[in-house]
């Protein structure tokens, strides 16, 4: 899962990505994704359920030193 404004702040800083470049499946507006509990689960439209496991590190080659 990522936020939508994390790929408006890359694409401010000049990366041109699109929903799906950087490996989500889920693309989120307006959810606290970082104050969600391991094992939180949340609902997907009727049917789809997805279990918070952590949060993964960011990668090195998005903000390049």
């Amino acid at each position: 899962m990522l936020h939508a404004k994390l790929l408006e702040e890359l694409d401010a800083k000049g990366h041109k990505v699109v929903p799906g470049d950087l490996g989500e499946n889920v693309l989120t507006r307006g959810a606290d994704l970082r104050g969600l509990a391991t094992g939180a689960r949340l609902r997907l439209g009727s049917t789809a359920c997805k279990e918070v496991t952590g949060l993964c590190n960011s990668c090195p080659q998005i903000e390049p030193g």
